[in-house]
């Protein structure tokens, strides 16, 4: 667990707690950021190469132009693989949340006592009327 405190300009302290299950990130976190980064650089790229390709001439314009619009159909296989990647790890947060407030409510059941009605929580004064 990563301790982070922060300290603002009204002199007030807040400490964040970051808990992650490894040091390494996994196959969602790189997908996501691989996928939506990626996406839009690719984007950026192939729109570049094909507006360049549109004043060159020659070989160079034409492998500028198929470079360019394969970047360009790229970019929503990118981005559809990188909000995959963001749906999945969302809810394997719900998930995480969901069982964390139900152990909580199974521990908050069991500590929990019913009386009977009428009865007293002293064990021996009940015997005593029963």
């Amino acid at each position: 667990m990563t301790k982070i405190t922060t300290q603002f300009a009204n002199g007030t302290q807040e400490k964040l707690n970051h808990r992650s299950d490894s040091g390494l990130w996994d196959c969602r976190s790189l997908g996501a950021i691989i996928g939506l980064a990626g996406g839009l650089m690719v984007a950026f790229v192939g729109s570049l190469l094909t507006f360049g390709s549109w004043f060159m001439g020659g070989g160079i314009g034409q492998f500028e132009h198929v470079t360019g619009t394969v970047l360009l159909v790229l970019t929503i296989p990118l981005l559809v693989l990188g909000a995959h990647c963001l749906d999945l790890m969302e809810k394997r947060k719900k998930g995480a949340e969901v069982a964390g407030s139900e152990s909580s409510r199974m521990e908050t059941k069991e500590s929990k006592t019913f009386v009977k009605e009428g009865s007293t929580n002293d064990p021996g004064r009940d015997q005593e009327s029963g």
